[in-house]
């Protein structure tokens, strides 16, 4: 059976959300850089210190979801079997992405006009999204018991990444089904495909260094 929640942890989590839903809706009607952290407070009707307890920076605010998308990753690594070829671990990862992105499509649409109001928020968007690299990268290297320095496990992780961010910005724009959209994009890569790659394809693979 699974653990309730205590009334502590509940009063907690309804804080953070009232924050971070509170941040962004300032920051839609503001633009992020005009809000500040003791704007957020008040609005919110917490002290900043008590803010600062929920979210360690004014990005904070707006990234939140970045961590509990990582945590997913991991967690769809956790369940892949050993042995697994590469591909199919891409294919895990993005499915469990473009899962988590449509179940808060509201969210992901509010948080891409925010960073788009800002261009130093893009770079930062871009930096935070390494960790789901790394974590993939690391799981790929191991597949390919590769070295240190081998290029392919943080390269194929990378273009899984560039791929779903083509995705999303295709499905916000046009609509669609995200899943499709992610087919759509790997389906145009050079080499084997990663979403439809069948036995045939193993030595093609081997040869050019895809997972």
């Amino acid at each position: 059976m699974a653990e309730v929640p205590s009334l502590r942890d509940r009063k907690r989590a309804d804080t953070q959300e009232r924050i971070e839903s509170t941040a962004l809706a300032l920051f839609l009607a503001r633009g992020y850089d005009s809000v500040t952290i003791a704007d957020v407070a008040a609005a919110a009707d917490v002290a900043p210190r008590t803010l600062f307890r929920y979210f360690a920076a004014k990005e904070d605010l707006l990234f939140a979801g970045e961590h509990e998308s990582q945590a997913m990753v991991e967690a769809a690594l956790a369940a892949r079997p050993a042995g697994e070829r590469g591909g199919e671990t891409i294919r895990a990862v993005l499915r469990a992405m473009t899962d988590w992105t449509a179940a808060n499509e509201s969210l992901v649409r509010r948080r891409e006009r925010i960073i788009a109001s800002s261009p130093a928020l893009a770079g930062r968007s871009a930096v935070r999204r390494t960790g789901v690299d790394e974590v993939l990268g690391a799981r790929l290297r191991a597949q390919l018991a590769a070295s240190p320095d081998d290029p392919r496990p943080l390269f194929w992780a990378r273009l899984a990444s560039v791929a779903y961010d083509t995705a999303v910005e295709l499905w916000l724009a046009h609509g669609g089904r995200l899943g499709d959209r992610i087919d759509e994009v790997l389906a145009v890569l050079p080499g084997p495909s990663v979403t439809h790659a069948g036995p045939d394809t193993a030595d093609r693979r081997v040869a050019s260094g895809a997972p």
